[in-house]
């Protein structure tokens, strides 16, 4: 055995280098193995793509849900409400979902810690099953109390997803391959939206009779890690930090690297606070908030999540209808032309786990942000002068399409995973919970909104969400650091250079 190997956790660390830059030869378990294959399948397909798939699944079959809502009101509760109690109480249908999410994520720090990365999964993936066959049953009962609860229950675990998924994966990762675990999850959310988008066509799924298939379809997916679970992988890093089980650490890493426990013990010790602090650590919010140097990570990852929202990605997708109404699509053309934003919203997302390894974290964010605050802009004037010119309708379904493409560069799929990389493992559950809540808030806050907004502001809403995109920009630009190159975050370092330094 390499003597160099086995000796690794013994290396200083003074810069923020990756540990393996000072090998001289590559580390072997920089390597996709079969079992890590495994784990980002089964979060991507198992949660992730759920996730996506009942977030975007009301959208192209609501009329005819609408219709089932109030003949069931009507027949079985004698009820009969107005057009505008009715209107009231499909957007809580729909909205429900989000407050659910933001329920998810809040908790998310909670079950990660408790149950660990790969328990967590496994409820959530109980719940899904569940959801999914009350789903089915809620026209046959027939109760849209049932369906209420059931998007509730959906939303609950897509928040909760998203807080333990990109941890999980990241986790998992090998120090070369962070930031494109990280990515796994928007592509999965993407691709999840896409599906749902294709199969509520009225020649698939989005009929009378075959509705409850639609809604509940997204239980397929969970059979896959049902059919894992004897091989998923807990973290490593879960269970040496947050458990104190080294020798189960050890153990875990090593069938994960498909490597001897020598040879990968180093990533468990670098990428882990320090043992003498670890032993009596507590993080829970109250210790998150108040301590000084997770300040501005927290800040970074909350702004993040809330500006990925608040840039207008939703609003853009409510109103893109509109758009291509006015550049002369029949209805039948509209449907298609909103599953074409999906599939470039898709493909671009996918492109990602490319370019956050090949230009770094912070430059694609900015990038994305510049460039998605200049496509608000010129989508203000284009929707507003839409009567002057014939073929300004054709711009602005071109400047919709461009902006789908601007956010998915950076903005998209990064705001995901970057908690992960900005702080230790301690603190990260409680501050991606806090990123999570500040996404499926922000999505609740649009959603709410948005209409009113731009009651108000007609087409001028855009300028709200370029400037906000704008701001978001600014606060990356002085205070993210990249963590492209980083195998361990800035906190681990700063505490490990103390630790070093004391006599």
């Amino acid at each position: 055995m390499d003597p160099e190997r086995e000796n690794i956790n013994s290396l200083p660390i003074h810069s923020t280098t990756s540990i393996t830059s000072r090998l001289s030869k590559p580390y072997r378990g920089d390597r996709w193995t079969p079992l890590l294959v495994l784990g980002a399948a089964v979060s991507t397909f198992g949660f992730a793509v759920p996730a996506g798939y009942c977030l975007g699944v009301l959208n192209t079959p609501a009329k005819l849900l609408q219709e089932w809502c109030n003949e069931t009101l009507i027949q079985e509760r004698g009820i009969h409400l107005s057009h505008a109690k009715f209107h009231v109480m499909w957007s809580l249908i729909v909205s429900v979902f989000l407050i659910g999410g933001v329920i998810g994520g809040l908790t998310g720090a909670w079950f990660a810690d408790r149950l660990g990365r790969k328990g967590t999964l496994i409820s959530g993936n109980v719940l899904n099953v569940l959801s999914g066959i009350l789903f089915f049953c809620s026209k046959y009962v027939p109760s849209i109390e049932m369906f209420f609860v059931c998007r509730i229950m959906v939303g609950f675990v897509a928040g909760l997803m998203t807080t333990v998924v990109p941890m999980y994966l990241t986790e998992l990762s090998p120090p070369k391959y962070t930031g494109l675990m990280g990515v796994l999850f928007p592509v999965g959310l993407t691709f999840g939206i896409l599906v749902s988008q294709v199969m509520g066509l009225d020649w698939l799924l989005g009929t009378e009779e075959l509705w409850p298939f639609l809604i509940s379809g997204y239980v397929l997916m969970t059979i896959f890690v049902f059919a894992s679970l004897p091989w998923l992988p807990e973290s490593p890093k879960y269970l040496y930090q947050v458990r104190k089980l080294e020798d189960e650490a050890l153990k875990e890493l090593s069938r994960l690297r498909d490597l001897p426990e020598n040879i990968v013990r180093w990533e468990i010790f670098s990428n882990a606070t320090s043992p003498r602090r670890a032993t009596h650590e507590n993080w829970n919010l109250i210790r998150v908030l108040s301590t000084p140097r997770l300040r501005i990570p927290l800040c970074l990852v909350i702004a993040l999540q809330a500006g990925q929202q608040f840039s207008g990605i939703n609003a853009i997708f409510y109103f893109s209808s509109n758009i291509f109404e006015a550049a002369g699509l029949s209805k039948d053309s509209i449907q298609y032309a909103n599953i074409g934003t999906g599939v470039i919203n898709f493909c671009i997302t996918a492109c990602s786990l490319l370019l956050v390894n090949s230009f770094g974290r912070r430059p694609l964010l900015i990038f994305s942000c510049a460039l998605t605050s200049l496509t608000l802009i010129l989508l203000t004037f284009s929707s507003k002068y839409m009567d002057l010119a014939s073929w300004i309708p054709y711009l602005s379904v071109g400047i919709v399409l461009l902006f789908v493409f601007c956010y998915d560069l950076g903005l998209g799929p990064i705001p995901y995973f970057i908690g992960a990389e900005l702080v230790d493992i301690g603190p990260r559950p409680v501050v991606m919970a806090l990123g999570s809540v500040a996404n499926w808030g922000g999505n609740f806050l649009i959603g709410v909104g948005y209409t009113t907004l731009h009651n108000w502001l007609n087409e001028s809403i855009f300028l709200l969400f370029a400037a906000s995109t704008l701001l978001l920009m600014t606060f990356i630009t002085v205070y993210l650091p990249e963590t492209k190159d980083i195998s361990m975050s800035t906190n681990e370092l700063a505490e490990h250079e103390s630790m070093t330094e004391e006599p």
